[in-house]
């Protein structure tokens, strides 16, 4: 480590040139932070760097201080303040290049987005992300039918979603493809409650169990408050297969019995329940008939070219629920309620 690196390693904050302020260096990137944490000894490290050094401690709740060489609590806290500030000195360019190479990277991503989504529009090509559920008729009617206040104000969607998947070499049981829960069908009651409800939430609380061979999270657990309006899921990888998602209303409740993996070949039901019994037999059970709902999604995308239709979902719309999925990976982390 060269004497300038050391220097910065152990200093807690850098003055930048130009600047009113002084921004945290993390002591082991000797960066700045973009997913900054707090540790015990009062330094900020980069979230990722500090669950590296941890790791390498013999205890798992004490580490040794890389500043101070004092023995300090493995256990952090996430500031947005802090990242909020470095993002903001980063944009306006008045941070050196050798000090935000990450922030760089990151920030790069998202230009790349909105040239791809500027480049669709300037040249008519329509990229969406494909979820098959809102193409199924199912979920078309429900929405409508609460659109037209016949359940009164929604206060509550509960789903649930999971299924036994316990091989090694399948992709779901992979992290670096994308494995666990959360990403292969947390998305799902993501998605549904977003669509339902035309609304983003405004935070939420997650909580996950990970498979100690795989790494990836088999049990997941996820509470989004849409400003008053509760939605919550458990999903999961090593379970009984089984999915339902319970829709409660001030006047009356719907419960869809198959919700996402809706079968080509089978029929589906979805119970109104009006309140007066709580015994399905006694309710409204409205039966859809059989539909592949990824035929109908392909047909859907292809009347978008050839038929000129109205595109309802972009990569916009696809970003945003990918913030809400990050969200509950930070708030499982973090232990408590975040902003999305």
């Amino acid at each position: 480590m060269s004497a300038r690196s050391s220097q910065k390693a152990m200093l807690p904050l850098a003055k930048l040139e130009g600047l009113h302020m002084q921004l945290p260096i993390c002591p082991l990137t000797l960066e700045l932070p973009t997913n900054p944490v707090v540790a015990q000894d009062g330094r900020v490290y980069e979230a990722h760097a500090w669950k590296m050094y941890i790791k390498t401690s013999k205890s798992k709740n004490k580490v040794v201080s890389p500043i101070t060489k004092k023995r300090i609590s493995s256990q952090v806290y996430a500031s947005s303040d802090i990242r909020t500030m470095i993002e903001s000195a980063v944009r306006n360019g008045d941070v050196p290049d050798d000090l935000c190479i990450a922030w760089k990277e990151k920030l790069q991503r998202d230009v790349k987005f909105a040239e791809l989504i500027k480049a669709a529009k300037k040249n008519k090509v329509i990229i969406k992300e494909a979820f098959m559920v809102r193409h199924h008729p199912q979920w078309q009617w429900i929405k409508k039918y609460i659109k037209s206040g016949n359940i009164g104000k929604i206060t509550n969607i509960s789903s649930v979603f999971s299924y036994n998947n316990k091989d090694p070499k399948n992709i779901r049981n992979i992290p670096k493809y994308g494995g666990g829960a959360i990403y292969d069908i947390g998305c799902y009651p993501t998605v549904i409650s977003r669509y339902l409800l035309d609304k983003e939430p405004k935070k939420l609380v997650a909580s996950n169990f990970k498979d100690k061979n795989f790494k990836t999270d088999i049990l997941s657990s996820v509470l989004m408050d849409f400003g008053g309006i509760y939605s919550s899921f458990t999903v999961a990888t090593q379970s009984n297969k089984s999915q339902q998602v319970f829709i409660l209303g001030t006047k009356k409740s719907i419960v869809i019995e198959n919700p996402f993996n809706a079968e080509p070949k089978k029929s589906t039901n979805i119970v109104i329940y009006n309140g007066n019994s709580i015994y399905r037999k006694d309710n409204t059970i409205k039966t859809f008939p059989p539909i592949d709902q990824y035929e109908v999604q392909v047909t859907a995308f292809s009347d978008h070219l050839l038929k000129k239709t109205k595109v309802d979902y972009d990569l916009v719309d696809a970003k945003k629920n990918m913030k809400v999925l990050d969200a509950i990976f930070k708030s499982s982390k973090k232990g408590s309620w975040i902003k999305v």
